[in-house]
């Protein structure tokens, strides 16, 4: 099961227990990058 760090919100992927999930790009990069570069946002950065 996919599982969110605690500051960001990003999601992480485990290969051992989501295997067998469908690899989605968007979700996986896209999402994180977009909430990455919001949060350097707020911080002035």
């Amino acid at each position: 099961m996919a599982i969110f760090t605690s500051i960001l919100n990003l999601l992480k992927k485990n290969p051992a227990t989501d295997g067998a999930d469908t690899f989605n790009i968007q979700t996986m990069l896209n999402d994180n990058w977009d909430k990455i570069d919001a949060a350097l946002a707020l911080k002035g950065g």
